[in-house]
């Protein structure tokens, strides 16, 4: 069949394709969908698109139209993450930044902004007068006028920095843009009122693309009538505490198949007659009892100071956590805090949190599985001693005290160390020195602002003496403090000689914190930046290790 793609897009974000039960998450990140909107740019084909028809209404993930066509229902088989991908870069909504698309003008390239991308560095792009934002380009709303824009005054703030040729040529590009979705779209129907068929059939499309084990027992779950536990779990994810941990069905489906089995393996579809469920009653319970502990874990995480995407180390390793405390009703002490913020920081430290995860999970539970623990499901709560366990379950070997070489080799800013990092900031009541402002406040979103990672020796180094300093070389956890966003820009590329000078007795303090101390300020002078960060990658080694309690026995 034939079909504009732009009208497409029209008709999924009106409803009337919608969005069946057995759909995963949406999963792409940026880097895709940049390259769905070079590929759409350039000509090149992007897929088709699978349509379901039925007379009959279907259960939908997600807002229901109410009605229909003709008395014909279209449910999307494949093209989620395409028509959701053009969606969210459409958006015309500036106060949801995550997933919207520019075109760089300057550069000549698509950019989408991502949902870890701090405020800052969102607000970078959407004020730079050469990246356009598509959704001035493109209305994804029916208005009848069209796909074509007025590119006029998208380009009014660069005529006074560019000459008349480039503005032409910025113009070109400008309409290619706002036409691109007027391309023929692929799109196939498949006609029947069979649920069971469907779902077969939405397995098979997608059975060579990276669909997961958990995604077929999503869909497994659908087609086996017990679309409401599903329905409980996604409605789960959009509790707005719940949603600024990105998690998705797939974290929540290997949560209920743990509770449910006490194994943390997902089967294979081949395998589904000998996973019985047990029914819809038994399924319905194990979530309920899944959802009451992570709601636990998650009051827990929020205490450490991860609460959100962007600093919580893994979401597979809160499942041990929250099937330890499955039976626990108790209020949590600090002992509790302790013993589970250890585990998680020494699992996120250690590397543990990657590859062989079923494996991990299953042996950090065995302690805690009914023919281990004193009591079957249901019985008395985990006590400190037992939540410890989790900990002496991970190796002793793993369990040795970080080396310097280990925090110089840590560049990336939100690296699973730097998420320890932060844990212990906020477990030792430290502040963000340049605003006052204590990092677990800043943290669970209870002052105004974010957190922001800090170079100690500023970024302008590189582009000042560019032969004497590279990205590597700045870019150490040895040189990165956590700290508010305002209180960074506050600090801006000043030098930390002059900056350390000019702090206050209170500020000094609370850098010591931050494992800048005072015998520390020489090493905080030009030309001393290898012998400050020598100096702190060893600091925060030994503290770091003591706070996880590497090297005691376990």
């Amino acid at each position: 069949m034939g079909m504009r793609l732009i009208d497409l897009l029209r008709d999924f974000h009106l409803l009337r394709i919608e969005l069946p039960l057995m759909q995963r998450d949406y999963c792409w990140q940026h880097g895709r969908v940049q390259q769905l909107l070079d590929s759409l740019f350039r000509g090149l084909p992007i897929g088709c698109f699978y349509i379901w028809k039925s007379d009959q209404a279907q259960e939908t993930r997600g807002p229901r139209r109410g009605g229909s066509d003709g008395g014909i229902h279209r449910y999307l088989l494949d093209g989620q993450q395409r028509l959701v991908s053009l969606q969210r870069a459409l958006s015309p909504d500036e106060t949801v930044l995550a997933g919207r698309a520019y075109f760089d003008l300057d550069r000549n390239r698509f950019r989408v902004l991502r949902a870890n991308d701090n405020r800052t560095r969102q607000l970078r792009w959407v004020n730079d007068p050469a990246c356009i934002p598509l959704s001035t380009l493109i209305d994804r709303k029916p208005t009848g006028r069209g796909s074509f824009a007025n590119i006029d005054s998208a380009l009014s703030p660069l005529k006074g920095l560019h000459v008349a040729s480039k503005l032409k040529e910025f113009g070109n590009q400008l309409s290619r843009i706002a036409t691109m979705l007027d391309c023929d779209a692929e799109y196939r129907e498949y006609e029947t009122n069979d649920r069971n068929t469907a779902v077969e059939l939405f397995q098979r499309l997608n059975s060579g693309k990276n669909l997961s084990k958990a995604n077929k027992i999503e869909a497994g779950l659908a087609a086996d009538d017990m679309g409401d536990v599903l329905k409980s779990m996604r409605d789960f994810l959009k509790l707005p505490s719940v949603e600024a941990y990105g998690w998705g069905t797939d974290f929540l489906t290997r949560l209920l198949v743990t509770f449910h089995w006490n194994d943390a393996t997902l089967f294979k579809e081949s395998d589904r007659a000998a996973r019985d469920w047990r029914g819809r009653a038994a399924v319905g319970a194990s979530w309920k009892k899944a959802e009451a502990a992570l709601l636990r874990v998650m009051d827990i995480l929020d205490t450490i100071g991860w609460c959100d995407l962007r600093w919580l180390p893994s979401a597979n390793m809160l499942i041990p956590v929250a099937y330890a405390l499955r039976d626990t009703r108790r209020a949590f002490h600090e002992g509790d805090v302790d013993a589970v913020r250890s585990f998680l920081c020494a699992t996120a430290a250690t590397g543990m949190t990657q590859n062989s995860v079923e494996t991990k999970i299953n042996s950090f539970i065995k302690p805690f599985t009914p023919k281990n623990k004193a009591s079957e499901p249901g019985g008395r709560s985990a006590s400190t001693e037992e939540l410890w366990k989790l900990w002496k379950a991970i190796p002793t070997e793993r369990r040795r005290p970080l080396t310097p070489r280990q925090i110089t080799e840590a560049c990336s800013r939100s690296s699973p160390l730097m998420k320890v990092y932060l844990a212990f900031l906020v477990a030792n009541g430290a502040k963000s020195w340049p605003d006052n402002k204590p990092v677990a406040a800043i943290a669970r979103g209870k002052s105004v602002g974010s957190l922001d990672v800090h170079h100690v020796f500023p970024q302008q180094l590189r582009v000042d003496e560019p032969k004497l300093w590279s990205d590597r070389e700045l870019n150490t956890m040895a040189n990165y403090a956590i700290i508010g966003d305002g209180g960074n820009r506050e600090l801006g590329d000043r030098p930390p000689g002059p900056v350390y000078r000019g702090m206050s007795e209170q500020q000094r303090q609370d850098a010591k914190l931050q494992c800048i101390d005072t015998y520390m300020a020489p090493d905080l002078m030009a030309g001393k930046y290898e012998e400050f960060c020598e100096t702190r990658a060893k600091l925060l080694a030994n503290r770091l290790s003591e706070f996880m309690h590497f090297g005691e026995r376990g």
